[in-house]
């Protein structure tokens, strides 16, 4: 197993480091804890593909620990050719909401999902990247966790 830090900062931007971001590599599973701004950039830098993050854990929904989720599971979308599992998501309540408003049939990403799913030049990029059939929206497991679980 290896554990990494993709950044270990604060809200207040720096140089130095990114915001909270940690990597877990065990066996055939990287499990992303945490993702504030900065985070998904580590991944890029230590050559590791956001579809190959098989699950993502949410400590709390503070902005320095969620602000590259979106770059995240996104990315992991547009590139995984429609053969990325369901993102694996567990969080704090309200973790379920929060996906839906970013990435359901209304959220805040609707409009480019939509497009990306039924755009002709998007359908061809996605047979391009190994795609076929209908492109269905990114897909998610998602797990609400209380305290103490």
């Amino acid at each position: 197993m290896q554990f990494t830090l993709l950044g270990t900062g604060t809200p207040s931007p720096s140089g130095r480091r990114q915001s909270a971001g940690y990597l877990i590599e065990a066996d055939d599973h990287k499990i992303v804890i945490d993702h504030g701004g900065g985070a998904f950039q580590r991944l890029i830098e230590l050559g590791i593909k956001a579809q190959d993050i098989t699950a993502l854990i949410v400590s709390h929904l503070h902005s320095d620990h969620s602000l590259d989720i979106p770059r995240l599971v996104l990315t992991r979308w547009y590139q995984g050719g429609g053969r990325a599992a369901p993102l694996r998501v567990f969080g704090p309540a309200p973790i379920r909401s929060v996906f839906d408003r970013l990435f359901g049939p209304h959220g805040a990403f609707a409009p480019d999902i939509r497009a990306r799913c039924e755009h002709p030049a998007s359908l061809a990029i996605f047979a391009a990247r190994g795609g076929a059939g209908r492109r269905a929206p990114p897909a998610f497991e998602l797990t609400e966790v209380s305290p103490g679980e």
